[in-house]
């Protein structure tokens, strides 16, 4: 996709995706939608698999854009940032229970 678009147009129509999925997936959680599983699930494998493709894009930019420690610092801090949602993110769908 980088390829035929472009890293700016594929990085939008990832982000798209990902703001699509997060969106429906806790929209149909928080509300009694029917299929509620299904469509939790299914916006929430978009979400993921839309946040996979992103990151190809947004590493070239960077590459590009950032010097070595400056990148390092942010790629290191995102990781750190994405262990703490990974551990306290299911925590959050039981929380209004």
């Amino acid at each position: 996709m980088t390829n035929r678009f472009g890293r700016k147009i594929a990085s939008m129509i990832c982000f798209t995706g990902i703001i699509t999925g997060g969106f429906v997936a806790g929209t149909a959680q928080a509300f009694d939608t029917p299929h509620r599983d299904v469509l939790t699930t299914a916006f929430a494998v978009l979400a993921c698999m839309t946040d996979q493709m992103a990151s190809g894009p947004i590493q070239t930019m960077t590459i590009e854009v950032y010097p070595t420690v400056i990148r390092n610092i942010g790629f290191g801090s995102l990781s750190v940032i994405d262990g703490l949602g990974a551990a306290l993110g299911p925590l959050f769908v039981y929380l209004f229970k």
